[in-house]
């Protein structure tokens, strides 16, 4: 399985709903960096709560791979997900809105795990669609 095919499990995740996958493809101690990351654990358990908080609030999101490439060790990925905001989300009642959000990942992957991420998006754009921001 080459890296690419590792960073593209990950983002399915978000379309089939399968969280085992982050275990077979992000290492316990993953580093992430990224804009909402004071707000969530490091390690693999961070990526669980991500992404489960996540569903929680936006249980139709779906994620869309734009682009994608791989050089040495690293993953860059372009996504676009969208999904209705159904569910609380860090504090926020549902509002009903649909969003869109695009965001840029670099993932660096050893052995044939995920050990640092970054993720560059707005989550002020998010929080406008939602209209709370």
């Amino acid at each position: 399985m080459s890296n690419s095919d590792i960073v593209r499990s990950i983002i399915e995740v978000w379309n089939h709903r399968d969280l085992s996958t982050i275990d077979r493809f992000v290492h316990p101690n993953h580093v992430s960096h990224g804009p909402t990351d004071d707000q969530f654990p490091q390690g693999i358990e961070g990526q669980r709560v991500f992404v489960r908080t996540f569903l929680a609030a936006f249980p139709d999101v779906e994620a869309e791979i734009t682009d994608i490439y791989e050089q040495d060790d690293f993953v860059d990925a372009d996504v676009t997900y969208r999904g209705t905001h159904q569910g609380e989300l860090m504090g926020i009642p549902a509002t009903g809105r649909r969003v869109t959000v695009h965001v840029h990942t670099r993932d660096r992957i050893a052995n044939g795990k995920i050990v640092e991420s970054w993720a560059e998006w707005d989550p002020n754009d998010m929080m406008r669609q939602l209209g709370v921001g």
